[in-house]
């Protein structure tokens, strides 16, 4: 729990008041495609190295999970995690490309309509591969598979699913 925690609550400083444009949270995000730790460092490195963000617990083989979240001035969106993670040079990368998958919670109580209706509106969304998005009944949450070549924008995912947070 602390290593969320502590981490969220950094980035939650860190992080400027929105004014107009609607600010991307800090988004919790499950990285496909990742065989080695090697790997997990290369995924970590490019997203580090993205301009006005920050990565705030270590992603690894074990636990293939980032918090990225915006420093003051992040000009990017979904999108751009998802070709930067695509784009990292990973060792393994013969094997696969890895991938970003945004991670949402949602309440018990809107789990048979988000299953229903799941992969129809992901299908309205750009820069999201909609057969791939999944909901996780147990852990209650929806994974958003963004598409590699970017394009994925917070605000449309947020319209399109109110009520789900980014933890």
């Amino acid at each position: 729990m602390w290593k969320v925690a502590i981490p969220a609550a950094i980035l939650a400083l860190a992080a400027p008041a929105t004014t107009g444009a609607q600010q991307i949270p800090m988004v919790k995000l499950r990285i496909e495609g990742i065989r080695s730790d090697e790997d997990a460092k290369a995924v970590m490195d490019a997203l580090i190295h993205m301009p006005n963000a920050k990565v705030a617990n270590r992603l690894t083989v074990r636990d293939p999970v980032v918090l990225v979240g915006p420093l003051q001035g992040a000009k990017w969106d979904l999108g751009q995690l998802a070709q930067t993670v695509a784009e990292a040079k990973t060792p393994s990368r013969s094997k696969g490309v890895p991938s970003a998958s945004l991670i949402l919670t949602c309440s018990a109580k809107r789990d048979e309509a988000l299953a229903r209706n799941l992969e129809a509106t992901c299908a309205k969304l750009k820069g999201v591969d909609a057969k791939k998005c999944k909901l996780d009944p147990k852990r209650k949450e929806v994974h958003i598979k963004l598409d590699d070549r970017g394009g994925a924008k917070w605000a449309e995912i947020k319209a399109a699913f109110p009520g789900l947070e980014p933890e």
